[in-house]
C-alpha cells in the first residue's frame, strides 16, 4: 500500500509549528510535532528542521505545505463577476490589488481566491483574494527541491486553521460558527456558514474588548452555535469574556481530535493543551492539492 511523508509548517511573530504525517490510504499517523523560535537572520528560518533534518521521521518527508504569517501576506476582500473567463478573472484579481499597493506588477506576486458568498441569480460572487510576493514562493520552492522535498500548498495560515477545524469538527457544517485565529499581535475572524467562510475581518487589537467587538462587527445578526479557537497566540485570558459577553460556547480547535493516529508520535503528550497552536500546519498539510 502506497503512503507518503507530509509536513506542514506555520510560522508568526518568530515562532513556527510543525507538523510531521505519514498517509496512507486508511490511515494518517503523526510522526513529529516541533514548536521552535526564529533563531537566526535566514528569511526561511521556518524551514529549518525540514532542511537540516536531525531525527528519522524528519528526514522522511516528501511533501511540504507552509502556513504564511497572516501578517506577511496580501488580504484583499471584493465582488467579482462569475461568468468571467479565467484569464479575465486573473487581469481582474490583479486590477484589484493594483489599487492597494503603489506599483504593483502582476509578475511579481501569486494569489489564491477564496469564495465567500455567491449569488447565481446577479452572477456575482464576494472574494478574499490571498496574494504574496511570487519571489518569497520561488525561494521556499527552491530550497525544498535542494532535498528533493516538494512543495505541496502555501496560504494563509487561517486557511489551514479553517480545512483544520472542518476536518475534526464535521459537526459545523450544519452550524452558524466563528473561528479565530489568534497570531502575535494580529487576530483573524471568520463566520463559518454550513461549513463555508462568508465573511471575514482582521484586526491588531488583541485584548478581550477588542476580539469580542471584531466578532460582534462579523456576525450582524447572525445567531451562532459555537465559538472555535486556535493559532500560535491564543490569549490566555480571552475564552471567559467570549462566553460572558457574548453568550456562545467556546471551544479549542484540536486538530488531531478526529482522523489522526497521535499514538504513533513517543512525544504528543508533551504538547496536550497547546494542540490548537498546530492547526495552521495541520490544515494545509493535510488539504487536498
Amino acid at each position: 500500500m502506497s503512503k507518503e511523508c507530509i509536513a506542514g509548517v506555520s510560522y508568526s511573530g518568530g515562532v513556527a509549528h510543525l507538523a510531521v504525517f505519514e498517509v496512507r490510504e486508511r490511515e494518517t499517523k503523526l510522526l513529529h510535532l516541533e514548536e521552535f523560535i526564529n533563531a537566526g537572520q535566514n528569511a526561511l528560518w521556518f524551514l529549518e528542521y525540514i532542511l537540516e533534518p536531525k531525527t528519522r521521521a524528519l528526514k522522511k518527508i516528501e511533501k511540504v505545505s507552509v502556513g504564511l504569517d497572516m501578517a506577511d501576506v496580501l488580504l484583499h476582500q471584493f465582488p467579482i463577476d462569475t461568468t468571467l473567463s479565467k484569464v479575465e478573472q486573473n487581469e481582474h484579481v490583479h486590477w484589484e490589488l493594483s489599487n492597494l499597493v503603489e506599483g504593483y506588477q502582476p509578475k511579481d506576486y501569486l494569489y489564491d481566491l477564496h469564495v465567500l458568498r455567491a449569488n447565481p441569480q446577479n452572477q456575482v460572487a464576494d472574494v478574499i483574494a490571498v496574494a504574496v510576493k511570487q519571489l518569497y514562493i520561488y525561494k521556499i520552492q527552491e530550497n525544498l527541491e535542494r532535498r528533493k522535498i516538494a512543495l505541496h500548498v502555501v496560504d494563509g495560515a487561517y486557511f489551514g486553521a479553517e480545512q483544520s477545524l472542518l476536518l475534526n469538527f464535521p459537526e459545523v457544517k450544519n452550524k452558524s460558527i466563528v473561528l479565530l485565529y489568534c497570531s502575535h499581535n494580529r487576530i483573524d475572524i471568520g463566520l463559518e456558514i454550513g461549513g463555508r467562510l462568508t465573511q471575514y475581518r482582521y484586526g491588531i487589537n488583541t485584548s478581550p474588548q477588542g476580539v469580542i467587538d471584531l466578532v460582534k462587527e462579523v456576525i450582524t445578526e447572525t445567531t451562532l452555535n459555537e465559538i472555535y479557537c486556535c493559532g500560535p497566540a491564543v490569549p490566555s485570558d480571552l475564552k471567559l469574556p467570549l462566553q460572558e459577553t457574548l453568550g456562545y460556547k467556546v471551544l479549542m480547535v484540536n486538530p488531531f481530535r478526529q482522523m489522526i493516529t497521535t499514538s504513533s508520535f513517543i512525544g504528543y503528550d508533551t504538547f496536550t493543551g497547546l494542540e490548537h497552536r498546530f492547526s495552521g500546519a495541520v490544515g494545509l498539510a493535510l488539504r487536498q492539492a
